[in-house]
């Protein structure tokens, strides 16, 4: 499993950490939560090289769809995947605003109970 920023590709490493130093210095989130951010994120990262290629381009609805898939298989509860969703989340909104060209094609919606996924096609 990857578990720091400099085990990921060095092709998304810079977003990760952008994202991270904004939620740091300008959303003013603590420690810990950051360390829990960063571990969600490097758990979605991990579960795509192992199942294919990490790209941003590649990640959309059905991966994250797939992803939710392996965590309830692995019993997670609704409540510890919506968190893992929402740093997810979080990070490719970030993207989006930043228009950084190699943000994800695809945002997911994620009902608060786990339940439903809908996908809507990324604008900006």
């Amino acid at each position: 499993m990857l578990n720091r920023i400099e085990h990921l590709p060095q092709s998304i490493q810079p977003q990760v950490a952008q994202y991270l130093d904004y939620l740091k210095y300008e959303r003013g989130y603590a420690q810990l939560t950051l360390k829990t951010y960063q571990a969600n994120i490097l758990h979605l990262c991990t579960f795509c090289v192992e199942n294919d290629d990490l790209q941003w381009s590649k990640i959309d609805g059905n991966v994250l769809k797939q992803w939710l898939l392996s965590l309830r298989k692995a019993k997670l509860k609704p409540r510890s995947m919506q968190l893992k969703l929402s740093s997810v989340k979080g990070l490719f909104k970030y993207l989006l605003q930043k228009n950084n060209p190699s943000r994800p094609n695809r945002i997911i919606n994620h009902t608060k109970n786990g339940q439903t996924i809908t996908q809507k096609h990324g604008s900006g």
